[in-house]
């Protein structure tokens, strides 16, 4: 059963449709890892293994009676415990919903379950999602396959270190600032975060049950994964309009244009501002603009002048105080305000104190401000295909203290900005983000380089990181889990 662990979930898709084996095997093959390294990682915290049997079982008879359900006909996924599933709890790792089992499932649930999709159980996450490390007071602290001393990120922290290990071949989680893509640069896999409005976003914890608003910008839900094929499976399932919510795009997906290396044109930089990568992601970014000039592409370093990061950072610092705070019960609202004052410390923090007290006119300034910033990017990819730039300024850190600053080649930089600084300009903006793994730290941590787009570009983004990730070594298992 060890062959089918780290097998793409595209491949296992193939392999049950051409009865090379069945989604009983499979299934059981990940729950027997599960049982076998889960303990030590606690990446899955809700498992449904009698459940995920019985659906892999149904799904072989359909195949035998000549039915395929989708592209991930009996295939095992994961999901983020904030997502909604019918009889199980989502409690988002908050104590006020410990005891909260959702009544119908999350829309990308229900779309996972159409598309075929086997569901394992739900991942490791931190309270209300809102930390760059999995831990809180429910559910114990996940720990990275690399190295378990230290962090698989957050907020899909649990579902990174599932399908890093082949517990899960496919995981998805949501994204409001880097919380896809900070776990896939941690563990050494691939993601992505579609242009905003791109997959409605129903039946995810927070907002709160019961909630007189919800989380409106910034926000989108993407998968986690060995390949980008994978990415690509996911994204087609995920994305289109719902009525439950009108926002999400009918947006008529040309095929990508996959040019010539010589016609494309890419930016990329290792800083932002003043806030620059450490040397082993400088590296590995130095190492690949490299090889991607080697192959014909033009890669043209910029300082990203035409776009005002300070802003961005403010932007997204303010929406994130507001969106997260906006349905919470004053207590709470106030120990938000300690934990951002006391621990983050940061212009960051300052300004999702600012989102917690936010009223209506300073709301609409800020979402001007915002358009202001989505204008500017866009006319940034007038000139230029994609943009290359580092995650988070370093590979997983260790376990610590929420706030606890972060040595970044032996300078301390407060949590925030070492973690989320390259993260949330483009969860401020929408744009749509993959992150490839690139290469791996001294130390043998992995570290992935975002590729941003232009909005609406996703399917041509994917198509571009393909390329790309060709040059590189790809996932690479944890060496002591073989």
């Amino acid at each position: 059963m060890t062959s089918l662990i780290y097998r793409t979930a595209g491949e296992l898709a193939a392999a049950i449709r051409k009865r090379e084996t069945t989604s009983e095997k499979v299934v059981a093959a990940h729950l027997e890892r599960i049982h076998a390294y889960n303990d030590e990682l606690n990446a899955i915290v809700i498992l449904t293994a009698d459940e995920a049997l019985r659906q892999a079982r149904d799904a072989d008879k359909a195949l035998e009676s000549g039915q395929l359900r989708g592209p991930l006909h009996g295939v095992p996924v994961t999901v983020k415990e904030s997502f909604n599933i019918a009889g199980l709890k989502t409690t988002s790792n908050f104590k006020p919903l410990r005891n909260n089992v959702a009544q119908e499932d999350a829309l990308l649930v229900t779309r996972l379950k159409n598309a075929g999709a086997v569901i394992l159980g739900k991942t490791n996450l931190p309270m209300l999602c809102a930390d760059y490390q999995a831990f809180g007071p429910l559910y114990k602290r996940a720990n990275n396959p690399y190295n378990t001393g230290c962090t698989t990120g957050g907020s899909t922290g649990g579902g990174a270190a599932a399908v890093a290990s082949g517990m899960s071949p496919l995981e998805f989680g949501s994204d409001l600032g880097g919380s896809v893509r900070v776990p896939a640069h941690f563990c050494g896999l691939y993601s992505l975060k579609p242009t905003e409005f791109n997959a409605p976003i129903t039946g995810h914890v927070p907002p709160l049950p019961n909630a007189k608003g919800g989380v409106k910008h910034m926000a989108q839900f993407g998968p986690l994964a060995r390949s980008i094929d994978d990415l690509r499976i996911a994204f087609e399932i995920i994305t289109g309009p719902d009525y439950r919510d009108v926002r999400s795009a009918p947006v008529n997906w040309e095929r990508p244009r996959r040019k010539e290396h010589s016609s494309y044109r890419i930016a990329w930089t290792d800083t932002f501002r003043e806030f620059r990568a450490d040397s082993d992601t400088c590296g590995i970014m130095k190492n690949l603009v490299e090889k991607i000039g080697n192959a014909n592409v033009q890669a043209v370093k910029t300082d990203l002048l035409e776009f005002d990061i300070a802003s961005a950072w403010d932007v997204w610092g303010t929406l994130f105080g507001f969106l997260i705070g906006q349905d919470l019960p004053w207590p709470v609202r106030l120990l938000f305000k300690i934990q951002y004052r006391a621990v983050f410390g940061t212009f960051f923090s300052r300004s999702a104190m600012n989102g917690l007290n936010v009223n209506f006119l300073h709301y609409a300034r800020v979402i001007k401000e915002r358009d202001v910033l989505i204008a500017q990017l866009q006319t940034f990819f007038e000139n230029y295909d994609f943009l290359l730039c580092p995650v988070t300024m370093t590979p997983a850190f260790t376990h610590r203290k929420s706030g606890k600053p972060i040595e970044v080649d032996g300078v301390r930089i407060p949590y925030l900005i070492a973690v989320c600084a390259f993260a949330t300009p483009f969860n401020a903006t929408g744009n749509p983000v993959v992150v490839i793994p690139a290469g791996q730290s001294r130390d043998g941590l992995p570290i992935g380089i975002q590729i941003v787009g232009p909005y609406w570009s996703d399917l041509e983004l994917l198509a571009f990181a393909e390329q790309i990730s060709g040059l590189t070594e790809g996932f690479v298992p944890p060496a002591w889990m073989e």
